[in-house]
């Protein structure tokens, strides 16, 4: 007898479905399919490669909606260091052209100048100075006060030039009182006769000219 033909019956079917293995046989096999994929597609790949120039190349492949959000965060970060860089640099630019204008009239208000240009309405201040103490060059030197407020009775308005300055763009805020429009949102044609008592035709020449000058330098910067 052929030997095959023994051996041949004996060989069973190496032929096995998934269904049809126990349940043992089939968490072996899941936990090795697992550990499988974990290996092939791990959660944070790191690849090099090197570009036609010969520049190495690093690609990032993980968790792009967190990659995302960190590239946004530092462009805006970015963004905000570079408006307050041109910010500064716009403000110093002001410092100095404002400073020269005022010391070309031999204003006193030059001293102020770094506080001035902080505030909203510091050209309207500038103005005002100069039709009420030719830009603060006569005025009562123990009120800060070289704006007129307070009439005859001159209001204290702070110890020197710098805190008069702050105290003015207040005022200007806020008064007049009881009235929906502020002299901030003034124009000078409208505070005549009521911040100037009585109206002057030449008062408001005399904000106008300072004010379209510190408009101008502005408008340059």
């Amino acid at each position: 007898m052929d030997i095959l033909q023994i051996i041949k019956p004996k060989i069973k079917p190496l032929k096995a479905s998934f269904a049809s293995l126990s349940v043992v046989h089939k968490l072996i096999i899941l936990l090795i399919l697992a550990s499988l994929i974990s290996l092939i597609i791990p959660h944070t790949t790191y690849a090099s490669a090197v570009s036609a120039n010969g520049q190495g190349l690093i690609f990032f492949i993980g968790d792009h909606e967190q990659f995302l959000q960190y590239l946004s965060e530092k462009a805006t970060q970015k963004y905000a260091e570079r408006l307050a860089r041109e910010q500064y640099e716009k403000q110093q630019r002001l410092t100095g052209r404002v400073t020269k204008y005022l010391a070309a009239y031999g204003s006193p208000l030059t001293d102020t100048v770094p506080t001035l240009i902080t505030l909203k309405n510091w050209k309207k201040i500038v103005a005002l100075s100069n039709a009420e103490s030719t830009l603060c060059r006569k005025y009562p030197k123990t009120t800060a006060n070289c704006w007129g407020i307070g009439g005859s009775t001159l209001w204290d308005m702070g110890d020197n030039l710098t805190e008069g300055v702050v105290a003015m763009n207040r005022f200007l805020e806020n008064y007049p009182k009881g009235s929906k429009i502020k002299y901030a949102r003034m124009t000078f044609e409208q505070m005549n006769g009521l911040y100037k008592q009585p109206p002057m035709d030449h008062w408001v020449e005399n904000n106008e000219v300072i004010y379209q000058d510190l408009l101008q330098i502005e408008q340059s910067i």
